[in-house]
């Protein structure tokens, strides 16, 4: 039985299609640098960086970055059947030692292929006719993707796409983003818009993809996942509950919110986004009544909050 091909398991067309735009770049932490399809970054993310640290009692694996590729928009040598690495799904790792050859040459340790391979890589030093020993491609389904990257947990380093300023200066998100506007956007989907999203983390993956779509069909927005200037603006006008009422000791999602706000206003953060309500989040919220001529009662209400998001340019 033929082997099913990365169209075939769910990852959309591959070479001449363009698929640029759904990469990311994935480092070792040194020199290396790879664009890989967002699907599989923090897969890869987490090899290079084992494979260099090393595991358990095996000494790393130095790698160049001069010698190493990911994302490339071409068809496999030789013939018309599109490359893995057009989907960012493949990477090549220190290539003049590990070249293509008809017998295998690696200075590869085994414990580093079995470490990609348990990941679900195939390398091309199993080849059975020409050896491309410098070569890994996932072989895996975006749904296997995701569950690898579940079993991993927050993964580091990985360096997300460049985030573009919106019309309020927040940055366009999709897949693959990570960090604390990350962590904002899922405090808004888990909050207000009442998705199950599991754990914050910070980490843009198919969970928040799905809850971002959806807000984007309920407002016309075309569905593509990418939270640009106009679904910051559904998100932020729809954070505010007509009804919102904190006070000492509340928790949870709105609380998050609320801190996150006040450390935007007071343009230094410095309240922890932990959901508790507690004296420091009190006091900040007396300290911002107070500035801005509302009774001083450190209780956020319809007229503080909505205060508070004028205050940090999200409108009420």
């Amino acid at each position: 039985m033929a082997e099913l091909d990365a169209y075939q398991r769910g990852w959309g067309q591959g070479w001449p299609a363009d698929r640029r735009a759904d990469t990311v770049t994935v480092t070792d932490g040194q020199s290396v640098k790879l664009a890989v399809h967002r699907g599989v970054a923090p897969i890869v993310a987490y090899l290079l960086g084992q494979t260099v640290r090393g595991v358990g009692r095996n000494r790393g694996y130095a790698l160049r970055g001069d010698w190493c590729w990911g994302y490339g928009n071409r068809a496999i040598r030789g013939s018309n059947r599109p490359s893995n690495h057009s989907w960012g799904l493949a990477v090549d790792l220190n290539a003049p030692n590990n070249p293509m050859s008809p017998r295998l040459v690696t200075d590869m340790p085994e414990w580093m292929v079995g470490l990609w391979k348990s990941h679900m890589f195939r390398w091309g030093g199993d080849y059975r006719r020409r050896k491309d020993a410098m070569h890994y491609e996932f072989i895996g389904t975006p749904d296997d993707a995701e569950r690898l990257i579940i079993r991993l947990g927050d993964v580091t380093p990985l360096v997300a796409p460049t985030a573009q300023p919106g019309d309020d200066g927040e940055p366009v998100l999709r897949m693959g983003s990570s960090g604390p506007w990350v962590v904002k956007l899922q405090t808004i989907l888990s909050g207000p818009f009442g998705f199950a999203l599991g754990k914050i983390d910070g980490v843009f993956g198919r969970r928040t993809s799905a809850a971002v779509k959806k807000v984007q069909r309920q407002h016309r927005l075309g569905d593509d996942g990418v939270v640009g200037a106009k679904t910051w603006a559904v998100l932020n006008a729809g954070s505010a509950p007509k009804q919102i009422s904190l006070t000492l000791r509340s928790s949870g999602a709105q609380v998050a919110r609320l801190q996150t706000l006040l450390n935007e206003w007071k343009k230094a953060p410095r309240l922890a986004t932990d959901g508790q309500f507690g004296e420091r989040t009190r006091n900040a919220v007396i300290e911002f009544q107070r500035a801005v001529g509302l009774g001083a009662d450190g209780i956020v209400g319809p007229r503080t909050w909505a205060r508070l998001l004028q205050a940090t340019g999200h409108a009420a």
